[in-house]
């Protein structure tokens, strides 16, 4: 009997542990406040609202009165300082296929997204090839 106590403390502390390692959660919807490429400031055409969606595992990307231009899955992972982002377009996606490898930070109600055009994760947050979205939860 004491052995499967034992046991089961050692799982719940493990748990715990797991748990606080855990990249901070970006499930929710996120609406696009500013969007810079390459160091210059960019908008969307006619000033059309850009949100993304993030449920458990997946992610949809919708321009406001448009197609949608993205959906697929994602996968987050603790990194220091920033957290991994990685977002796995659909073959129903105009990236069709691709996986972008990207960093995040999320403060309270405002996610930010680092990647590099068409190249892999960022290793600094400087670079001519940097694309940064800044986004504010949905409420």
């Amino acid at each position: 009997m004491r052995k499967g106590l034992g046991i089961l403390l050692v799982v719940a502390s493990v748990g715990c542990q797991l748990r606080q390692d855990a990249p901070p959660d970006i499930a929710g919807m996120w609406e696009q406040q500013s969007l810079s490429m390459h160091g210059v400031p960019w908008s969307h055409p006619e000033g059309l609202r850009f949100v993304t969606i993030f449920t458990n595992s997946t992610f949809r990307q919708t321009l406001e009165g448009k197609a949608d231009p993205g959906a697929g899955t994602y996968v987050t992972r603790r990194a220091s300082p920033l957290a991994e982002l990685d977002m796995i377009y659909n073959k129903d996606s105009r990236n069709v296929g691709a996986t972008v490898e990207c960093l995040y930070q999320r403060d309270g109600d405002t996610l930010t997204i680092w990647n590099q055009d068409g190249g892999p994760r960022p290793t600094s947050l400087t670079g001519t090839n940097l694309i940064v979205q800044i986004m504010k939860r949905v409420k």
